[in-house]
């Protein structure tokens, strides 16, 4: 239950703290402010990615609807990859590639960051227990951590923040719990700002 407020508490500071339809970054590029949800328990595989720092095209991956939390509603589907994981005393260290499929364009983002065992107590989300820490955020002030997109997304650059709580209990056998939210400040052509004025448009293949 700690846990869970604690990252509902994030949510809420980055919601009221930023409108979803920020004031013009630039002539000719809007600011607008995401926050998604990726959450469920996933069968893992491989799959390939963009090239990363250290060459490597292929990761583990494992796919999630995209819930749009200032509507609650599902927008799009969406595949994280994780790769280049190294030891860092007890925790990891890890790229994080995300591709977010939506009706209106694609976005690709990626981040390093760490992933971190739980210290203290038991914390429990969606009644499945949480055994990592997950968090990734830019490196220096003006990062761009999107690696292209299309549609509503084309031409897009910004920066992202993620806080997740993980349950790598199974992660052996190919499956873990994922429960992470992307906080994200993406600039987006002008025309195409409007479809975020009000939060993501919902994905007309759902009911």
């Amino acid at each position: 239950m700690k846990m869970t407020a604690r990252l509902l508490s994030l949510v809420l500071i980055y919601f009221f703290a930023n409108t979803a339809f920020a004031n013009d970054q630039g002539e000719d590029k809007r600011l607008v402010k995401l926050l998604w949800l990726l959450d469920g328990i996933k069968n893992t595989y491989e799959c390939e990615i963009p090239a990363t720092d250290q060459g490597t095209t292929k990761a583990t991956c494992h796919d999630h609807d995209i819930i749009n939390l200032k509507t609650g509603r599902i927008i799009g589907t969406a595949t994280d990859a994780t790769a280049d994981v190294v030891q860092v005393d007890t925790g990891l260290v890890g790229t994080g590639t995300t591709f977010f499929y939506l009706p209106q364009g694609t976005l690709v983002i990626r981040g390093r960051g760490t992933i971190q065992p739980v210290l203290y107590g038991t914390p429990t989300l969606d009644n499945h227990p949480v055994t990592h820490i997950a968090g990734i955020f830019p490196n220096e002030r003006g990062a761009n951590n999107v690696l292209y997109g299309t549609g509503v997304f084309k031409k897009a650059e910004g920066s992202f923040s993620l806080l997740g709580a993980l349950d790598l209990t199974n992660s052996a056998s190919g499956q873990s719990a994922f429960h992470c939210v992307f906080f994200m400040d993406i600039k987006v052509d002008r025309k195409h700002a409007k479809h975020w004025k009000t939060g993501a448009p919902k994905d007309p293949r759902l009911n």
